[in-house]
């Protein structure tokens, strides 16, 4: 099994580096694919040259933060269409692996969430009336969802990349992260064998790390998944908790630190 992580990138070439560190020594076998934010001065393709499996997007899109990023995710998919691997997923620039074994959690599955939920959000009105002037979907049936984290097969993002790019380009560029509710809406019109229990974790508070009491009791087995460890009420146990975020983009952060010595 091939897993293709799709990372925007946009500061500290140090991180850079220790993120693809860090998913070679958890995941079997991956292909890592990096959009460059063009106000990224300091990035130094050199320092990944060694990697054979590592792709440098030539493209630079413009980003301004919480904006949509749904056409740099884009951009990294159609870039690497022709690569054969079996899952993309969705790996943001503050999250690390914890644990080996993603492989055998997302076996037989076309996608993997946290969880699925709808949620009042004003956010969502500029895609509700979007959906409702041109016929993409039911309004009333948008999915609201971090998309870090989450996983699909290469089949499932191919049609729901298809299906932006030709029905919904208009919305590209929004002033929201319009990407939270096309992608996991749009997977579950599609899918055939998804997966609701968490594969990452979420802290409430995105600007505080895991403690190393909270990091060691995740890596403790089959223990409870407590509220506290992501935003939302889940199923399963720690077993399921592949990746954490926020880990502070830093050489410096004490759980950069943490997880770099396990």
């Amino acid at each position: 099994m091939k897993i293709l992580f799709n990372i925007p990138v946009h500061e500290n070439m140090d991180v850079v580096c220790n993120i693809v560190e860090n998913i070679k020594r958890f995941v079997q076998n991956p292909i890592i694919v990096f959009h460059v934010n063009p106000l990224f001065r300091d990035f130094d393709p050199a320092r990944l040259a060694k990697y054979s499996d590592v792709i440098v997007n030539p493209t630079q899109l413009n980003f301004i933060k919480y904006q949509s990023l749904l056409h740099i995710l884009m951009a990294n998919f159609y870039q690497t269409e022709t690569i054969d691997y079996d899952y993309h997923c969705f790996f943001y620039s503050n999250e690390m692996f914890i644990r080996p074994g993603i492989e055998n959690y997302i076996k037989d599955h076309d996608c993997v969430f946290e969880d699925y939920r709808q949620q009042e959000n004003p956010r969502l009105q500029e895609l509700i009336r979007a959906c409702s002037e041109k016929n993409y979907f039911d309004p009333q049936l948008l999915i609201n969802n971090h998309v870090e984290g989450t996983l699909y097969s290469k089949k499932l993002i191919k049609q729901i990349f298809d299906f932006v790019l030709y029905n919904m380009v208009s919305i590209l560029h929004s002033q929201t992260s319009i990407e939270e509710t096309v992608i996991p809406t749009l997977a579950y019109m599609y899918t055939t064998a998804e997966k609701r229990v968490p594969a990452y974790n979420h802290f409430q508070d995105w600007d505080r790390e895991l403690t190393s009491e909270q990091l060691n009791y995740i890596l403790e087995p089959n223990q409870p998944c407590l509220v506290g460890h992501t935003g939302y009420n889940i199923f399963g146990n720690t077993d399921h908790i592949f990746t954490v975020k926020p880990v502070h983009r830093t050489m410096q952060s004490q759980l950069r630190r943490l997880i770099n010595s396990l």
